[in-house]
């Protein structure tokens, strides 16, 4: 094809490649907005997935602190019950087996011979008016007469009433 040598329509043929060139030009732009819209579009669905992750962690980091708080609220219940009834055992009276046994450990168990002079009676004590041995002996039969008596204590008194002296009473004798 040969050029044109017109010079009108040289200039209609550069308006026409000017028109095309400016329509390329607006599609190209047109194109690479619409990239930038899309990749926009992917940054902020990214962004709204991210925030949907630490919200959805928020949630369970949040449950399980209520859950926590849960279970110390229940452990907390659990003392306070627990020392309830402790000290509604403390304080209720007792059968006769618990008293003998609260006796023994509460306040027997706890007694003890004082070694420091400074804290112990000086000078002979008259006992006048009083029984007081003469000698003392080995009791051999103890453990013997101590059973048939509480063989027999045990067949006619009712063991499981609570008649006797509750083991902070008990507690608070052994103390002193």
């Amino acid at each position: 094809m040969s050029a044109p040598t017109d010079p009108d329509k040289l200039l209609q043929l550069l308006r026409k490649a000017e028109e095309r060139a400016a329509r390329e030009e607006e599609r190209a732009n047109r194109a690479e907005t619409e990239r930038d819209q899309a990749a926009i579009e992917r940054d902020q669905a990214a962004i709204e997935r991210d925030q949907a992750a630490i919200e959805r962690d928020q949630a369970a980091i949040e449950r399980d602190q209520a859950a926590i708080e849960r279970d110390q609220e229940e452990e907390r219940a659990n003392r306070a019950e627990t020392e309830r009834d402790q000290e509604r055992e403390q304080t209720r009276p007792t059968t006769l087996d618990e008293y003998l046994e609260a006796c023994h450990n509460l306040v027997y168990a706890r007694l003890t011979v004082e070694s420091d002079p400074s804290k112990t009676t000086t000078g002979s004590i008259r006992a006048y008016h009083k029984l007081v041995p003469e000698h003392l002996k080995q009791w051999t039969s103890f453990f013997d007469e101590q059973g048939k008596m509480l063989t027999i204590i045990y067949s006619f008194f009712p063991v499981e009433k609570r008649l006797f002296d509750n083991r902070a009473y008990l507690a608070t004798l052994g103390n002193k």
